[in-house]
């Protein structure tokens, strides 16, 4: 059963963010979709050019990253990319899903939307 999002908390959406976030990331890791890409770019990872990118990997929890595959990748991997498309859409509809965004990011923004909604 889900909660309408008008009706969310701040908390009950952080935590929602964290749970699709860490059930991305056990794909992600089971499957290891990115590690064997059929046309990775040349740092090995679509995600090159993202400020948030280090040279040991992510440094923030983004959920839209955690969930996005590259056509190569979906096309190597349909199961992966079908669990994950599923954790998209329920991340779609309560707006957690922000482009190369951090957890801190997204919820901010989902916060001022929340906000607006309620005046």
């Amino acid at each position: 059963m889900s909660i309408s999002m008008y009706n969310m908390t701040q908390k009950q959406y952080s935590d929602l963010y964290t749970k699709l976030y860490n059930k991305a990331n056990k794909i992600i890791c089971t499957d290891k979709p990115c590690q064997t890409c059929l046309e990775p770019d040349k740092s090995g990872y679509c995600c090159f050019r993202c400020a948030h990118l280090s040279s040991t990997g992510c440094t923030v929890k983004a959920l839209y990253c955690k969930v996005w595959l590259c056509t190569s990748a979906r096309l190597a991997f349909p199961k992966t990319a079908c669990k994950l498309d599923g954790i998209m859409r329920r991340a779609n509809k309560y707006l957690l899903l922000k482009i190369r965004a951090s957890k801190k990011e997204t919820l901010s923004q989902v916060y001022r939307i929340m906000a607006l909604t309620k005046k």
